[in-house]
């Protein structure tokens, strides 16, 4: 009779412990993926008309996606101006950036993410995309000798 007791006993622990529920585990951090074209620390040349295409590697929360988090910026000669275009999010780890005018030729685009939630409420790290557009003519080269004052 006791091992009867002790089976029956052992079986509803291991019932009891089966039917715990795993350790929940923190949410994964939104990190990009892919970036279109790829970003290097070398400044990429794309089109005037080019659409910024960013994927991750979890599924985004599309409320914390918007211009205060996603900002395009275009630098032509030293100001800085918004860009003003259409964010998307798409396929829910996809976001797309069209500006509604063409980004001026020579110029430089940033990108500055900040503030971007997974759907489960992970904060992306700040990030900065850089790129050139195309027709830059950014180099740097010695035109004479100053002295010092």
């Amino acid at each position: 009779m006791k091992k009867i007791n002790l089976i029956i006993t052992l079986f509803f622990a291991i019932l009891a412990l089966s039917s715990c529920e795993d350790p929940v585990s923190p949410p994964a951090i939104p990190e990009l993926t892919v970036i279109s074209p790829a970003d290097s620390t070398v400044y990429l040349t794309v089109p005037v008309d080019y659409v910024i295409r960013l994927r991750f590697n979890v599924e985004l929360d599309p409320t914390t996606v918007n211009s205060n988090t996603f900002v395009v910026r275009n630098i032509i000669d030293q100001d800085s101006v918004v860009v003003a275009g259409t964010l998307t999010v798409y396929d829910k780890v996809n976001i797309a950036f069209s500006a509604k005018e063409n980004y001026h030729t020579g110029s430089i685009i940033k990108v500055l993410l900040r503030g971007i939630k997974s759907k489960q409420g992970a904060v992306l790290q700040d990030q900065e995309l850089t790129y050139l557009v195309e027709g830059s003519l950014y180099y740097t080269r010695v035109v004479g000798h100053y002295p010092a004052r």
